[in-house]
């Protein structure tokens, strides 16, 4: 669904309050403020706090008050915001949109297609594979990604020596 994005997976609960503990799909948890939507099942439920535990977020939802109802309704499931809640800075992007983006060089030459998109620690890298399967990586940094243009699924690079390990 186009309309809205996967913010993350509730993998159980915690406490007795209602409360469940979240894996978070953003950089940040700037989202998960008080009064912000989440959809489960295709259901809303409002924000009441979220807090970071360990690699987790805790959210608890208004009007799930105890673990039963947390067990219920949410617990093994997805939840979702709808994509025009949630503001991107400049030039960051989702990574649903890059996913599909067709590379190319500077030149011109079409190098293939993104298929996948993780983290380093340092920066997002780009998988990216051609019409032949062969596979390359892309580290999203200035001196290789030269422009990111998602309204047409076009990125230019600059590849680096070694980068790609095959002739193009």
């Amino acid at each position: 669904m186009k309309d809205t994005l996967l913010i993350c997976d509730i993998v159980n609960t915690h406490g007795l309050r209602g409360e469940v503990r979240s894996k978070v799909y953003a950089d940040d948890f700037s989202y998960f403020e008080k009064g912000a939507k989440i959809y489960v099942d295709g259901v809303e439920y409002e924000i009441e706090y979220a807090k970071p535990h360990k690699s987790f977020l805790i959210i608890k939802f208004s009007g799930v008050d105890d673990i039963n109802q947390a067990e219920k309704l949410l617990k093994g499931k997805k939840g979702y915001i709808n994509r025009s809640d949630y503001v991107l800075p400049k030039d960051r992007y989702f990574i649903v949109d890059i996913i599909g983006c067709s590379v190319f060089t500077e030149e011109g030459k079409l190098l293939g297609e993104v298929t996948d998109v993780f983290n380093t620690g340092g920066s997002d890298v780009y998988e990216v594979r051609d019409e032949y399967g062969r596979r390359f990586f892309v580290p999203v940094i200035d001196e290789v990604v030269m422009s990111i243009d998602i309204d047409n699924k076009r990125i230019i690079i600059k590849p680096m020596d070694g980068m790609i390990d095959y002739e193009i």
